[in-house]
């Protein structure tokens, strides 16, 4: 058993009173109800652990059935769509670009007014490498779409 002065240092701050009053409050009606307490406690989560999957499963169907009722798009919206996409990647690709080189080139006008340093050529080359290689990769993304939606 506990000695009192380990007892009274536990019941002494407010939040180590609640559980400790808690804990023992459950081993007394625990040890009254000779153990069903405890395999109460055991069943209702054994029964919540088999009922996750149950749920998830109830929740993928619900989703499904919810997402089946949104009619697929036409062709001509497919088409539309497919345009938009290409135009703004393409817009967005050539507004990288143009950074890009722009990076580039004030790189090169600090370079040749100051003296060079490793820092600003990482930083300013870097950032136009970067800005032309998300270019690169918008453009591709265009190419694409327009590719697997017929536009070529």
């Amino acid at each position: 058993m506990l000695s009192p002065d380990v007892f009274t240092a536990l019941t002494e701050s407010e939040p180590l009173k609640t559980i400790v009053l808690s804990a023992f409050l459950f081993g007394l009606f625990d040890t009254v109800l000779k153990g069903k307490l405890n395999r109460l406690i055991d069943h209702l989560v054994r029964l919540l652990v088999r009922a996750i999957p149950l749920i998830i499963a109830k929740i993928k169907q619900e989703i499904r059935s919810h997402f089946s009722a949104i009619p697929a798009p036409s062709p001509l919206t497919r088409k539309i769509s497919a345009w938009g996409m290409v135009v703004v990647e393409v817009l967005f690709a050539a507004l990288m670009t143009v950074y890009g080189i722009v990076f580039m080139i004030l790189t090169a006008m600090i370079i040749l007014k100051d003296d060079p340093s490793m820092i600003k050529v990482l930083i300013g080359g870097l950032m136009g490498v970067l800005m032309l290689f998300i270019a690169y990769y918008y453009r591709a993304g265009a190419h694409k779409t327009a590719r697997d939606n017929n536009l070529l």
